[in-house]
């Protein structure tokens, strides 16, 4: 009988928390939750409109406009290096001096067998024109004048000789001044001063020209006709900038289309000129490469951090309601920078989407907007 008295009190005593739990709640029914949903922060951005270009990002590689091995004409020994490894050089500076003692020399001697011919010549002229007159007066023989004749017929000949052979010296003493045959950048030296080079045979340096300068790169073949067909109309613009870099691109347009499409990758090669004045692209660098396939003159502009993807990759974004909550747009996008991207579809000039936050959004909820747009 204790017990149960005992177990009654426990239960009376839980009866009357209950009633004092239960009194308090329905006195303050949502004092334990909020009075409303909390809004989601976030920062919203309005869809401008501006004109875009469609644009193919590719990787190219700066390729040279031109690339000449310059060797010597000459045989001799480097007396004299006139430019530093790397430098800019222009077309017919001088590069190499050869030792021209030799050639001197030898147009030296050509000049004097010249001079010494020279006077055999009008020797054998005054002859030619004393004996014509004493043929008239019959004073010599026909043979007699035919041989004086002959005799400058042959001192001519070997004057003309001399003269080609002062040429020729002149030549090979001029081959000893070693000019840049274009404007570019050189190479490192590939013959030292002192060294003894052949004709023709000994490489001495490798100059690139720069300036015009190219860049190569690989295009799918599914954008080859869109790319012919702008060629038929007008040039197809290039932009090509260093990858990290922060200088502006370079601008070109595309001079040349392969004959062949690469059927193990696909593409095609192609390559665009540039300008290249300022010098900052050279051959062997890796380059972005953006091929403007078309302008668009009010294309509707987002912020490219707005853009999710969903599981199967499609794109979309959130959409602020007047009221404050959003709605969930599927769209179509191309990215035109790192920061913008052009929307084909699913968005209205000034619809305000969702640029941070969306990770904590779903299609009806309201948000809270922090960057007072």
């Amino acid at each position: 009988m204790g017990f149960h008295k005992k177990t009654i009190g426990i239960l009376i005593g839980i009866a009357i928390l209950l009633f004092i739990t239960l009194g308090t709640t329905l006195n303050h029914p949502f004092s334990k939750f909020p009075k409303s949903i909390a809004a989601v922060p976030v920062s919203v951005a309005a869809v401008i409109e501006k004109p875009v270009d469609i644009r193919l990002e590719l990787i190219g590689t700066i390729q040279s406009y031109a690339t000449v091995v310059v060797h010597s004409q000459v045989e001799g020994p480097i007396v004299d290096i006139r430019f530093k490894e790397g430098q800019l050089v222009h077309q017919n500076d001088v590069l190499f001096v050869i030792d021209p003692k030799s050639y001197e020399a030898q147009l030296e001697h050509a000049k004097a067998t010249l001079a010494r011919d020279q006077a055999q010549l009008e020797k054998a002229e005054y002859d030619v024109n004393s004996y014509a007159t004493l043929v008239k007066q019959g004073a010599v023989s026909d043979a007699e004048f035919q041989s004086f004749k002959a005799t400058r017929d042959a001192a001519l000949a070997t004057v003309n000789a001399d003269k080609a052979d002062v040429d020729k010296a002149e030549l090979f003493l001029n081959h000893t001044n070693i000019r840049a045959p274009i404007t570019g950048i050189t190479g490192e030296y590939l013959a030292q001063l002192g060294a003894v080079v052949k004709a023709d045979d000994t490489a001495l340096v490798v100059i690139n020209q720069i300036q015009p300068i190219y860049v190569a790169f690989n295009v799918p073949e599914n954008k080859l006709d869109d790319i012919k067909n702008i060629m038929k109309k007008h040039s197809v613009l290039v932009l090509v900038k260093p990858t990290n870099s922060t200088v502006a691109a370079e601008e070109g347009i595309i001079e040349f289309v392969n004959n062949t499409v690469d059927p193990s990758t696909g593409t095609i090669v192609m390559k665009a000129l540039l300008n290249n004045k300022a010098g900052e692209l050279v051959p062997g660098q890796f380059v972005n490469v953006s091929v403007v396939l078309k302008r668009i003159d009010n294309a509707l502009v987002i912020p490219t951090r707005a853009i999710e993807k969903d599981n199967v990759g499609s794109s979309y974004i959130f959409i602020v309601n007047p009221d404050l909550s959003v709605v969930r747009s599927k769209i179509v996008a191309v990215p035109i920078s790192d920061s913008e991207s052009y929307v084909e579809s699913g968005v209205k000039l000034n619809d305000r989407v969702v640029t941070d936050g969306q990770f904590q959004l779903m299609p009806g909820s309201l948000v809270e907007i922090e960057n007072g747009n």
